[in-house]
């Protein structure tokens, strides 16, 4: 018998059958080995005149050539349609495809090579589902890797979702894991109805055990789609509990910088469900309001002459208001005095503290200037005799 040139690859060909001799056990079949310089070369079930030796070199040229041809038609076809587009997710997805036919298309390249090599039918039944299981586990990973660089490209192109791309990407990671190995299991013919069982019990004891986590992080998802607040924005909690500035919009929890200076930690589930007050939202501008009262003897015209012209000249030199004529009222009659209201425009919140101690220094200055009294409040007592009834 001769040697195969390559026994790792030499096959067994099918036995021929042998007489029975009369009155005794059968003859055992002569068994021939073939080689791969040896035809035919069966390929998907169809037998090829060539041996493998020349067969499958021709099949994998020409699946390299069919790989070049649709990796370049594709990238063109899809760049002309992404290109319209003026997000860069397309373009990411564009970037990946190429990666993504190569891979698919050595997958089939192994798929030809076992076919030819393995005419035993357990033999190419194993090497067929490895193949297989190689091969799903490698276009998995791609898409997985192009699914990221696409997550990436969502996030520059709106960077108000980078709190959440972050969390996107290991969700992504994560959830791979399981869905790969499902896939290969059930090439191989494993049963995997007690598996995804014991999944579905282990993912609900997980989300029991983290429900306070996962109530945050969808609390967190839900702010950075929804926006009500946004890094820089100044905002009021809870009717002026907390105030301060937004430092961070986290998946578990937000960062403010608070008025005295102090970085205070929310949950967002907390935060999802408060009354929140943006400053900064649709117009970042605040309005600061004055109260002032006059005695009653004073001119209440022209207090409202003077207070208007002090006002515009704080409008006019205070860089931190809003160029935009002041607003005063004659508000009406308190107990103890007459009580005005000067409103100015502040061009942030955050400004309000200096803005209003120097506007409230010139109006007082100006009403010391011109002799116009604020009084304190007074009670007037009338103390009558014994029995005495007040007049009706």
């Amino acid at each position: 018998m001769p040697t195969p040139l390559l026994p790792i690859l030499a096959q067994q060909a099918p036995p021929a059958p042998q007489p029975v001799p009369p009155g005794g056990p059968p003859v055992p079949p002569v068994v021939r080995e073939t080689t791969i310089l040896e035809p035919p070369t069966k390929i998907f079930g169809r037998d090829y005149d060539q041996p493998p030796v020349i067969a499958i070199p021709v099949l994998l040229a020409c699946l390299a050539l069919v790989s070049i041809i649709v990796e370049r038609v594709a990238s063109w076809l899809v760049k002309k349609l992404t290109s319209r587009t003026k997000t860069t997710v397309d373009d990411a997805f564009v970037k990946g495809l190429p990666k993504l036919v190569r891979t698919v298309l050595v997958f089939v390249a192994l798929t030809v090579v076992v076919q030819a090599l393995a005419h035993d039918p357990a033999r190419l039944e194993t090497w067929t589902r490895v193949v297989r299981a190689v091969g799903i586990i490698a276009v998995g990973l791609v898409v997985t890797r192009v699914g990221l660089s696409m997550v990436d490209a969502w996030v520059r192109d709106r960077p108000q979702m980078s709190p959440v791309g972050p969390g996107i990407k290991l969700a992504l990671k994560i959830a791979v894991i399981p869905v790969l190995l499902v896939t290969v299991l059930q090439v191989f013919g494993v049963e995997i109805a007690a598996f995804l069982t014991v999944l579905g019990v282990g993912s609900l004891a997980v989300a029991l055990a983290l429900q306070d986590i996962l109530k945050n992080i969808f609390s967190g998802i839900q702010l950075v789609l929804d926006q009500p607040i946004r890094p820089g924005d100044f905002i009021s909690i809870d009717d002026g509990k907390v105030r301060g500035t937004v430092l961070e919009i986290g998946l578990r929890s937000t960062k403010l910088r608070t008025t005295e200076n102090n970085v205070a930690i929310l949950p967002n589930a907390n935060l999802a469900n408060a009354l929140i007050v943006n400053m900064d939202s649709v117009d970042p501008t605040f309005v600061h309001t004055v109260a002032i009262g006059v005695a009653y003897a004073s001119d209440s015209r022209r207090v409202h002459q003077m207070l208007t012209t002090e006002a515009q000249r704080a409008v006019d030199e205070i860089p931190e208001l809003v160029k935009q004529a002041p607003i005063v009222a004659f508000a009406g009659f308190g107990d103890s005095a007459l009580n005005f209201t000067v409103a100015v425009r502040v061009a942030r919140f955050s400004q309000r503290a200096d803005t209003s101690t120097e506007l409230h220094h010139r109006l007082l200055a100006r009403l010391n200037a011109e002799g116009i009294e604020i009084p304190f409040p007074t009670r007037t007592v009338l103390v009558r005799p014994d029995g005495a009834r007040p007049p009706i």
